[in-house]
């Protein structure tokens, strides 16, 4: 059996600001006994203030993801401690032709924060998530004539 619930809000302020929360959780139980199912997730919380112009078609944000500890844990499963990642993201938007291209930089785990995700295969090898990272990415739409069009 699984309970659970997720909820998201988003709350827009001073025109071009905004912040969003959301909050995922589940508790996976088996019904013969009684005991948590292996690789379940712990409470999370995501977090974020950005900043939006869609005018000059630019976002800029701060993400903070909170995950608690997971004590709940199957037979032969170790307990995850919980965590707590910092992101910063920059988002801007250019036409050339008519596609839209939208290149993205980002960093992730901003405090190079130390952390086992309790769903990861590696945490049995006690093999962290990734340190600090940087993420630099560019989407370039490819259009195509569909067959009805040719």
């Amino acid at each position: 059996m699984h309970y659970g619930a997720e909820a998201t809000v988003i709350y827009r302020f001073l025109d071009n600001f905004g912040l969003l929360s959301s909050l995922e959780y589940v508790y996976p139980v088996n019904l013969d006994t009684r005991k948590a199912l292996p690789f379940s997730p712990p409470l999370s919380v995501v977090s974020e203030l950005y900043y939006h112009n869609t005018d000059k078609k630019f976002r800029i944000g701060m993400q903070v993801n909170y995950t608690a500890s997971q004590e709940i844990v199957a037979i032969n499963e170790s307990p995850t401690d919980g965590y707590t990642v910092f992101n910063i993201s920059a988002q801007k938007s250019f036409n050339i032709g008519r596609n839209e291209i939208i290149a993205l930089i980002a960093v992730r785990n901003l405090t190079d924060k130390y952390y086992l995700n309790h769903l990861s295969y590696y945490r049995r090898l006690n093999i962290p998530e990734q340190g600090r990272n940087l993420i630099f990415s560019v989407k370039i739409p490819f259009k195509t004539n569909s067959i009805n069009n040719v």
